[in-house]
Formats: structure tokens, C-alpha cells, sequence
């Protein structure tokens, strides 16, 4: 696994054009593997992290209070990412 940049695993930050995930917005996606050593229960599976036009986005799709690091709402399992219609909402 590593980090996707872009909208819905495209190579490159999307902008501008309808990309399917908002026009004129840049979304970043990283796909995290997990590690079962980590203390935290939401890093221990694969999950995914989004940032959509600036800003962290939870398991709701809507964007998170604080900082990744303190929300562990901002870590997505995987599996359930890849049943949302859009890249950055379910």
C-alpha cells in the first residue's frame, strides 16, 4: 500500500474540470496499510485518510473537528471506502 494523490486514484491532485468529485476542488487520498502492532485500533487495518479541499474527512464524509492525529474518525477503513460513490462521500 502507500499514498494516492488525486481524485478517485488518479496520479495528480484533480482540479478545475468536473473530476467526479467536485470541480475546482483538489482532494488527496492516501490508502494506509495497516499494521496489528499499532496501539491504535483504527490504524490497525487498512484504511484510507482524505483530505478534500483543504480539509480532513471522516468515515461520514463531512469534515472532521481537529487534527488527524487526534480523530481517529479521519481514518477510514478501507473496505468501507471503497463502497462510497465518491471519492471524498459515501
Amino acid at each position: 500500500m502507500g499514498a494516492l494523490h488525486g481524485a478517485c486514484g488518479e496520479e495528480q491532485p484533480c482540479a478545475g474540470e468536473d473530476d467526479g468529485c467536485g470541480a475546482g476542488v483538489v482532494h488527496a487520498i492516501w490508502i494506509d496499510e495497516g499494521n496489528l502492532n499499532n496501539s491504535q485500533e483504527y490504524q490497525q487495518v487498512n484504511h484510507v485518510v482524505i483530505n478534500s479541499g483543504g480539509r480532513a474527512i471522516g468515515r461520514d464524509g463531512k469534515p472532521i473537528e481537529g487534527s488527524i492525529k487526534e480523530n481517529p474518525a479521519s481514518h477510514i477503513p478501507l473496505t468501507d471506502w471503497l463502497k462510497w460513490k465518491e471519492c471524498n462521500k459515501p
